[in-house]
């Protein structure tokens, strides 16, 4: 019989960035489920960081959680992450690519050798939900085209 356990953990550090794309950018649209990101996250000790580059068709932009969920049973732990993207009027139509950073500080009691679980939801109308990350710590992840 599986027992898990499910809490949340205030981040430290959280925030999104937005940086135009370079003009006829190849980026798929939201409903192919191609969001091809870019992550990278590290533990130091109790802390963990990671940051995910997201580029973002149209003038979607991303909503950030308030918490980071973390859920532990016998298989061992996993660190739940949900973006909301909506349509914002004030962004421009030709898409941009999303910086999003983030440290917490896990709880003594939590195994920082978990793995990360990050859900982009799309806004009614543009697709279901998506999964773009579901990689150990500690490794380096480049799925992504972005041109330098």
């Amino acid at each position: 019989m599986s027992t898990m356990s499910t809490f949340e953990v205030p981040f430290t550090n959280f925030s999104c960035e937005y940086f135009a794309l370079p003009q006829n950018y190849p980026i798929q649209p939201f409903d192919a489920q191609e969001l091809q990101p870019a992550t990278y996250n590290q533990i130091k000790e109790q802390a963990g960081y990671i940051t995910v580059l997201l580029p973002l068709p149209g003038n979607l932009g991303v909503t950030l959680p308030d918490t980071l969920e973390i859920s532990t049973d016998e298989e061992g732990v996993i660190y739940n992450l949900n973006f909301l993207l909506d349509h914002e009027e004030s962004l421009d139509e030709n898409g941009r690519l999303a910086m999003i950073s983030l440290s917490v500080d896990f709880p003594e009691t939590v195994n920082t050798e978990g793995q990360w679980e990050i859900f982009v939801s799309a806004p009614a109308g543009a697709g279901g939900e998506v999964t773009i990350l579901d990689r150990h710590l500690g490794k380096v992840v480049m799925d992504s085209n972005i041109l330098p």
